[in-house]
């Protein structure tokens, strides 16, 4: 007992000191927690556990980086005395937090935080990104495409040494079966947005250009689908949308662009039976995109009065019936589980907080691709600690999120992040 209440006592002052750095200098403590997430996007090729046990309780490495960012959060605005930007997070966090307390009643401690905990980190990204002043967010968006040049790398590695197998195939790794794609989905978004942030930032550079290719590319080669139509819709929408674009060596150039940022990809899918068969696989009768449908049907058919309008509690579960078949997993979906947890007050808030985004003078067609990736990768994935911290990066892009005077005055600057 002593021994444990010790361990426990340690493990929250190095936390404490962890969120008072980061809040000293969110910049390192943003880098800090991406270098970290990219270890456990990279399950095969590093040795990041996935979870951590703590006093009985299991926590992912995401968990115990979204309370650090948490308190850092904290930290910010009570030294700005300000709320967290934009305003529509606070009833959000509300909502969460009775949800919550609603599921301890009910279903004890290990159930709830299992499921609040990723929408908590979630929360936290873009709480804590949207504290920074516009210079700070610009190295923490030079720290993401650092990020995800490595997982590119990494992922590459894998790739040589132990080829391309289809999804719907598993690999003998470490004498375990194991899922054949080298990087999780939320790593390959991750590089997805690098490469559409490379495409358009510092557009002049080829370089950086030919880095947005590779990128590109790797996300392909990773066999995530849903990354693949986030990959096609977003990237043909940044390399469309440019402004001004009137004369014809510029309406040229950019078709150029476009020939060569689809290039690898319909290479990659022409000429690789592994990449044609888990192409294939998408129409297949029982293929994860059916699962999908078949799990969303099921449980947003379980919802019935008030819990239509605010949601069910945290720790009731995801369990459904699909096809004589029990199953408790998540529905893998991002808008679809908020529906269950916040009902359709949570999905207002969501839209009104997006539509409020996009309606800023000084949105521009990055933060719009990035924005409607994301809006892609939400029906098939949950946004995490990572797309967090993306969404708040594009409200400081587009001054939604106002920085409190005294964090403002740190560096002066008044461009957004992402700039031509």
């Amino acid at each position: 007992m002593v021994l444990t209440l010790w361990i426990l006592v340690s493990v929250a002052v190095m936390a404490l000191s962890a969120a008072a750095l980061a809040a000293r200098h969110p910049v390192v403590g943003s880098g800090v927690a991406l270098a970290a997430l990219m270890l456990s996007m990279a399950p095969r090729t590093t040795p990041l556990p996935a979870q951590l046990n703590l006093a009985g309780q299991v926590f992912s490495v995401t968990d115990a980086l979204a309370f650090v960012l948490l308190v850092a959060t904290a930290l910010r605005l009570l030294s700005a005395g300000t709320w967290p930007r934009p305003i529509f997070l606070v009833p959000l966090a509300f909502m969460l937090a009775a949800n919550a307390a609603r599921g301890l009643a009910h279903f004890g401690a290990g159930y709830v935080l299992g499921e609040s905990l990723p929408w908590l980190s979630w929360i936290t990204g873009v709480a804590f990104a949207s504290t920074l002043d516009t210079t700070q967010a610009k190295q923490v968006m030079k720290t993401v495409i650092a990020v995800a040049v490595s997982l590119s790398a990494i992922a590459s590695i894998d790739i040589i040494l132990h080829g391309l197998t289809p999804v719907n195939m598993r690999v003998l790794v470490d004498n375990e079966l194991a899922d054949p794609r080298p990087i999780r989905a939320t790593g390959a978004m991750l590089v997805v947005e690098a490469a559409l942030i490379t495409t358009a930032w510092r557009s002049q550079h080829v370089w950086w250009r030919i880095s947005a290719i590779v990128l590109a590319g790797t996300a392909v080669a990773l066999q995530h689908r849903t990354i693949w139509l986030v990959l096609l819709v977003a990237g043909g929408y940044l390399i469309l949308a440019e402004r001004g674009a009137q004369r014809a060596t510029t309406v040229l150039r950019r078709g150029l662009t476009v020939v060569l940022f689809c290039a690898p990809i319909l290479y990659l899918l022409g000429r690789s039976e592994t990449l044609a068969a888990s192409l294939e696989e998408t129409r297949a009768p029982d293929s994860t995109f059916a699962w999908r449908l078949a799990s969303w049907r099921a449980l947003v058919d379980q919802l019935s009065g008030v819990e239509l309008v605010i949601g069910r509690s945290f720790g009731s579960g995801f369990e459904r019936d699909i096809r004589g078949h029990l199953f408790i997993e998540s529905p893998h979906s991002h808008y679809v589980e908020m529906f269950l947890r916040f009902g359709l007050v949570g999905i207002t808030i969501l839209v009104l907080m997006i539509l409020h985004l996009r309606q800023r003078t000084r949105i521009s067609s990055i933060t719009t691709a990035l924005l409607l990736a994301q809006a892609i990768y939400g029906f098939a994935y949950r946004f995490d600690l990572v797309q967090g911290l993306v969404l708040g990066l594009c409200m400081v892009a587009t001054g939604t999120s106002e920085s409190p005077p005294t964090i403002r005055a740190e560096s002066g600057s008044a461009k957004p992040v992402v700039f031509r």
